[in-house]
């Protein structure tokens, strides 16, 4: 693969503590990165950012409302909306000349928006879990066609979402199998609750050091030490090599880690986070059911406590 030697010259340096950014990370990749990338590290890097186009288009599915992006995208909500409707005249008999799908499209997400609108999740009684079913298409096209990097990200990401959900589940006397996604080793000893099995894994320091953070009470300094995790992994990937296409995937991921800290709405954060803790103390085990399963795709609301742990 290419070695970036003028463009990781220009980039300022980052650190895990900065509150701000010379760049956002949709400027990066546009006008940074993109521009300087080979064909072949292009597809590498949206692989990443299929992870947000599979948020929009589960939004679309549930017709949700969805938001102009922020951060880099792979295919864009103009792209889902034309393969939703491909999908759907594709059902219709009548219809003789049905939408093509979009070429650029991965084959997980026509197979999931088919099962999706033929109500395979209703059918299940897991349509509440399609994020799930979705991210365990994602996780397997990302294993098939990514580098070693962006498999070992994903994974480290997928193993901090599965204990995350694990250790909650637990607390709360909840079926821990039924908020796990995918099928790995560690899901299998987190299924059995076989903890101390966990030293056998690779990795296995990681993986103790997440389940200790993953009993912070604090959603904030919780989420502040998973980050902390993320960047320690980071840095050991460019340990030797600072130029690689590998050591940009590093600068953009890092970008986005500040980044992620730095846009995030104070008052939107406590007022979620207000209105979860009180929905949990009306409806008990099973809003907090649903708090497990949203502690595993999404992250907007963990530094909901930081105006919180102020009061």
């Amino acid at each position: 693969m290419a070695h970036y030697y003028t463009l990781g010259a220009e980039l300022p340096g980052l650190k895990q503590e900065q509150t701000s950014l010379s760049y956002s990370s949709l400027e990066l990749w546009e006008e940074m990165m993109r521009p300087q990338f080979s064909k072949r590290d292009i597809r590498q890097m949206e692989l990443l950012f299929l992870q947000e186009d599979n948020k929009t288009l589960i939004k679309l599915l549930k017709g949700l409302p969805t938001e102009t992006p922020t951060v880099p995208v792979a295919l864009g909500e103009e792209t889902l909306r034309t393969l939703i409707r491909a999908v759907e005249e594709r059902r219709d008999e009548e219809n003789d000349e049905p939408t093509p799908i979009p070429e650029n499209v991965p084959a997980y997400m026509v197979r999931f928006v088919e099962e999706y609108l033929e109500g395979k999740f209703e059918q299940n009684g897991a349509k509440g879990f399609a994020e799930d079913f979705l991210a365990v298409a994602y996780y397997d096209h990302i294993r098939k066609k990514a580098i070693g990097f962006v498999k070992k990200w994903v994974d480290l990401n997928a193993h901090i979402a599965n204990i995350m959900a694990a250790t909650t589940a637990k607390k709360f006397g909840l079926d821990i199998s039924s908020y796990l996604v995918g099928a790995s080793p560690l899901t299998e000893i987190l299924r059995l609750s076989s903890w101390t099995d966990l030293q056998f894994l690779p990795g296995s320091d990681t993986l103790q050091e997440i389940i200790k953070v993953s009993e912070e009470s604090n959603l904030y300094t919780r989420e502040r030490h998973l980050d902390t995790i993320r960047w320690r992994f980071l840095d050991e990937v460019v340990f030797s090599d600072t130029f690689s296409i590998e050591a940009m995937m590093v600068y953009f991921l890092k970008t986005r880690i500040i980044e992620r800290w730095t846009t995030l709405d104070k008052e939107q954060g406590e007022m979620a986070f207000r209105t979860l803790i009180s929905s949990l103390n009306s409806d008990g085990k099973q809003k907090l059911a649903n708090f497990v399963e949203s502690t595993k795709n999404k992250s907007k609301s963990v530094a909901d406590n930081q105006q919180t742990e102020k009061v």
